[in-house]
């Protein structure tokens, strides 16, 4: 990847990288130009790939989700415990590859021996954690579908 000013001033930009298809484009007036191009492209490719590149903690997640959300909510508090739960017991993984598998076992565990009331509360955390991804997309800070958003709530 690279941005470069020939002799007549003209930008021009090569992207090269792993999974995405290689571009050569010339003829930005400015290297802010080029630079928009070669983002704007990177991000394409990258949704289209279902790359996210994005090796953030799911903990991590949940402390951005507080900061930008959470803390003007009347219960954001108690939600972010919650959350910071499941994020413990599923062993913190990266949030991008959080899958369906891996919540389904985690979810076969904690209501297997529950009562109504426990599995109407695991709806609500699990709910509350459809609710972090889609938040934190909808601001931008992700830029990828968790399969847990896929996941039906268990029916009572």
């Amino acid at each position: 990847m690279a941005i470069h000013q020939d002799e007549n001033g003209i930008w021009h930009v090569q992207v090269q990288r792993k999974g995405i298809p290689r571009i050569r484009r010339r003829g930005f007036l400015s290297k802010d130009a080029a630079i928009v191009f070669e983002r704007n492209y990177l991000e394409k490719h990258r949704a289209a790939a279902g790359s996210s590149g994005d090796g953030r903690l799911l903990s991590e997640l949940i402390e951005l989700w507080f900061v930008r959300h959470g803390a003007q909510l009347v219960d954001g508090k108690r939600q972010r415990r919650e959350l910071l739960a499941i994020a413990i017991d599923l062993k913190n993984p990266v949030a991008s590859q959080l899958s369906r598998d891996q919540f389904l076992a985690y979810r076969y565990a904690k209501t297997r021996q529950a009562n109504r009331a426990e599995l109407r509360q695991f709806n609500q955390t699990h709910h509350h954690l459809i609710g972090l991804f889609n938040r934190l997309r909808n601001l931008r800070e992700i830029n990828y579908n968790s399969p847990i958003c896929d996941l039906e709530l268990i029916e009572l």
